[in-house]
């Protein structure tokens, strides 16, 4: 049985005076401390304006996606989960890498970030502050400390106020008193903002930000992991659609395999890995991240995601690019608006507790 555990500590946005210095300067440092410059044929404002996304196969299709450019869709919103490798003191002091992050975010309206590593949640305000800093309006929470070592970590989620709403007291840690994770995961309810003129609902919907052990999703068996996410999922998406009639459930992360191994989480009718098999660590070489929809339920989901290779359009090394992550940031497209589901949620409890 999983159940609802400490909440999570929220932080206001707030607009410094400061808001025109910010990633376009930061990104500029970090190239030069790196030994890159303009003559070097790097183009500065790669991240500010074409970020090239990978193409994805669905249903046995190829579907190549577009460029993502800075500028944000009235009519679709991008969720991402990107794993900010050891997101702590260190990382979030270094004003350079800081700038590529901010960067990073800001093309996105939500993003769930994984492996953050602070007890005080510091890198996160950090980082909001940073978007802030140029003009964003961003905000962001944060899980308790998770974890069965003294190496413990946090999730978070970090999104755009003027685009996306979490709705109020949704955020929860799962609850494991089997311990059959190392780090449960931390789930969340959000929406999108709508004008009222356009008589629509904005599209609801509650984002599982989970990061499994590597060690402990090797090998098929109840003690995988991945076979622990499935019952996670099937628990909230009941008790989410008992509580409040939700129908729309997106699990992202970083999972550590990629989509042939996901087991019995990948074996749940209808869900879909929607990036696909392109590589998400710096390296080009492993799937490690996803982001999983059920398509038959949550018809916003546009069929356009991809994966953000900030290696190749910074033009950095190996070395370089892991000052900021080993992995690469997935993303997918929704529309801003509720739609009506293909079909209904397979199974809808009678309690208001999630069970297994």
């Amino acid at each position: 049985m999983f159940w609802k555990k400490k909440r999570s500590r929220s932080t206001k946005s707030r607009l410094p005076w400061t808001r025109f210095i910010g990633p376009g300067v930061t990104i500029v440092g970090l190239l030069s401390l790196l030994g890159f410059g303009v003559g070097k044929g790097v183009d500065f404002s790669k991240l500010d304006t074409d970020l090239v996304s990978a193409s994805t196969e669905l249903d046995g299709s190829t579907v190549t996606t577009p460029i993502v450019g800075s500028g944000k869709r009235a009519d679709r919103i991008r969720i991402a989960s990107f794993n900010i490798q050891v997101f702590g003191e260190k990382k979030s002091s270094d004003p350079n890498v800081m700038g590529v992050l901010a960067s990073i975010m800001t093309h996105f309206d939500l993003v769930a970030i994984q492996e953050v590593r602070s007890p005080k949640s510091q890198p996160v305000q950090r980082l909001v502050d940073q978007i802030n800093a140029s003009g964003g309006q961003y905000a962001s929470i944060v899980s308790p400390s998770l974890g069965r070592t003294s190496q413990t970590e946090q999730y978070a989620f970090v999104w755009d106020v003027t685009r996306i709403r979490m709705i109020p007291d949704s955020s929860y840690v799962v609850s494991d008193p089997e311990d059959r994770m190392h780090r449960e995961p931390m789930a969340a309810t959000f929406q999108s903002i709508v004008a009222a003129s356009s008589g629509r609902s904005g599209f609801k919907f509650t984002l599982i930000n989970a990061h499994t052990d590597p060690d402990e999703v090797l090998h098929d068996g109840p003690d995988n992991e991945l076979n622990v996410l499935d019952d996670v999922y099937l628990s909230i998406r009941e008790y989410e659609y008992a509580r409040q009639g939700e129908e729309d459930f997106v699990l992202l992360g970083d999972l550590n395999v990629d989509r042939e191994h996901l087991y019995e989480l990948g074996a749940i009718h209808g869900i879909e890995s929607v990036v696909g098999d392109v590589p998400t660590n710096t390296a080009g070489t492993k799937v490690y991240d996803h982001i999983l929809v059920d398509r038959a339920t949550t018809s916003e989901f546009t069929g356009t995601a991809g994966v953000i290779d900030f290696v190749k359009d910074l033009n950095l090394t190996k070395e370089q690019a892991l000052l900021v992550s080993d992995h690469l940031p997935i993303w997918a497209e929704f529309s801003i608006y509720e739609q009506p589901a293909f079909a209904a949620v397979a199974t809808r409890p009678s309690s208001s507790a999630p069970q297994r």
